[in-house]
């Protein structure tokens, strides 16, 4: 993961956007799952204690929870928030959801960074057997 300085910049909007930057790499770098669970665990509760009693799609915990994974899955739902809190819950997990589903499916960057390794070290322990059998196959031509 490629750290990022801490700001240096006195425009307040370029501040915001490092820091969001700097957020959105730790928050999507490693236990990727674990972060999607949470994002719809709380993203539901707060959808669903915004919205129950002013919304009549919202009727229950699982509605809530559906609305809120399925705009973590593709970025939509089926209900429309009424209430301030419930659209900015909506808008949060519509912008970041598809983002932390996506890094949930293809595995966290640790997991990726061990593979990578992995790879690297099999690929080096084939070149060194192979410039053995190289080495091997040399003698046995040399002429004598």
């Amino acid at each position: 993961m490629v750290e990022l300085p801490v700001s240096t910049s006195t425009d307040p909007l370029k501040q915001a956007e490092e820091a969001l930057e700097r957020w959105a790499q730790g928050t999507f770098a490693d236990e990727p799952v674990s972060k999607l669970f949470a994002l719809v665990g709380v993203g539901s509760w707060l959808f669903y204690k915004a919205e129950v009693g002013k919304n009549k799609n919202v009727n229950s915990i699982w509605d809530a929870m559906t609305y809120v994974s399925a705009c973590t899955s593709v970025g939509h739902g089926n209900i429309l928030p009424e209430t301030p809190v419930g659209k900015m819950v909506s808008s949060f997990v519509m912008t970041i959801g598809p983002a932390m589903a996506n890094a949930a499916l293809t595995g966290g960057q640790l997991a990726r960074e061990q593979q990578h390794r992995e790879q690297q070290a099999t690929q080096q322990e084939i070149l060194t057997t192979m410039q053995s059998i190289l080495a091997e196959l040399k003698k046995q031509n040399t002429p004598r």
